[in-house]
């Protein structure tokens, strides 16, 4: 199956702020407007999902706009499906879902999109994860944000490792060196650990390289001594950290889904593809949720560093996108301050759904 659409004809867009496209009798809801978001809350059964959500998803597909939908509930992509239909623009859907007809290898991506800003870039999608699960898990600050601050701190430590040494990353690989790492200064010098361990391979294959990367020798004494001096419980702690979250990556559907190959990319919405993220939190739990989180990163990244085509004299407006999430409860991160304070730049339109009891809207409203 190929990345790009096959259809022989791009899809028309609006791109001028100044498009209506809602009416409330004399007010109208301009692109402007969407472009700095849209926060809807209310009780159950209130009617945000087939009053304000369909009018929203409905206008924002007749403007030719691309996008992604996160999926809290089953039936939310059956929605989308059923907008899709009525705007005609059923032929612009793509479904990553437990059929794992669409892969994602969200490290693969990463590396070759954000590997030239490495230290920033590519550890804020292990960020995403650790966050993920530590949101998912109802767990809070204080002591769990030490955990979570030394497994960034770790992984760190690995990534440029195995790229330097392997040229690319995977799940497995961060997941086995971790494992393999030494416990103790004992480990550290036993000739058995040396010979076998995939860490110390790893660490001994940089060392040759450290002549033109002599931050490799910084990576490579964090694992031979600050790791191995933790005190057993606190190593363990901070390793389970990040590792229970990726586990489920190694085997199943997830890592069919985004650990092999790809066959889509967020930069698909940007030509007007409707990505459904059908992984709903109701059915898959905590994984559907950091999965989801994990490709709604990559997308606003991806988004944000878009630019305009044509001329700099006469650039052809960029063609407006938008994240919807109902429940987004589930799909808030610490990066969407950040993100939506520039949306109306980079024509980002972000619809958020929640209950009046949401502790994260207040991140949203204007």
């Amino acid at each position: 199956m190929g990345l790009f659409r096959k259809k022989s004809q791009p899809i028309p867009y609006h791109g001028d702020l100044k498009t209506p496209l809602l009416s409330f009798g004399r007010d109208v809801f301009r692109l402007d407007d969407a472009v700095r978001g849209v926060l809807v809350t209310g009780g159950t059964g209130s009617g945000k999902t087939s009053g304000s959500a369909r009018a929203l998803a409905m206008a924002y597909l007749k403007a030719g706009m691309g996008g992604v939908v996160m999926c809290a509930k089953s039936d939310e992509a059956e929605n989308w499906r059923a907008y899709a239909k009525a705007a005609g623009r059923e032929a612009d859907i793509i479904e990553i879902n437990e059929q794992a007809e669409r892969r994602f290898n969200f490290l693969d991506y990463a590396q070759a999109t954000l590997g030239q800003t490495f230290e920033g870039n590519l550890l804020s999608v292990i960020d995403t994860i650790t966050e993920a699960a530590t949101a998912s898990s109802g767990q809070g600050d204080g002591e769990n944000r030490f955990f979570r601050d030394n497994a960034r701190e770790m992984v760190s430590h690995v990534l440029p490792l195995l790229i330097a040494v392997y040229g690319r990353l995977t799940v497995r690989d961060i997941v086995a060196f971790i494992d393999s790492a030494p416990t103790s200064q004992a480990m550290v010098a036993d000739e058995t650990w040396q010979a076998e361990s995939f860490a110390a391979r790893t660490i001994a294959a940089a060392s040759l390289l450290m002549d033109s990367d002599p931050d490799l020798e910084i990576h490579g004494e964090y694992w031979l001594t600050r790791f191995a001096d933790w005190s057993d419980k606190t190593r363990s702690s901070v390793v389970s950290t990040f590792t229970s979250t990726v586990y489920p990556f190694l085997t199943g559907k997830l890592r069919d889904l985004f650990c092999t190959h790809t066959n889509v990319l967020p930069e698909m919405s940007h030509s007007g593809a409707i990505i459904l993220l059908n992984l709903p939190v109701k059915k898959f739990g905590a994984m559907g949720e950091v999965s989801q989180k994990i490709f709604k990163f990559l997308w606003q990244v991806a988004t944000e560093a878009r630019q305009p085509e044509g001329t700099k004299r006469r650039p052809k407006p960029l063609r407006p996108v938008f994240i919807f999430a109902d429940e987004c409860q589930f799909f808030t991160t610490e990066r969407d301050d950040e993100f939506f304070s520039t949306a109306r730049s980079a024509r980002a339109c972000g619809v958020y759904l929640t209950q009046l009891a949401c502790q994260k809207q207040d991140a949203f409203s204007e």
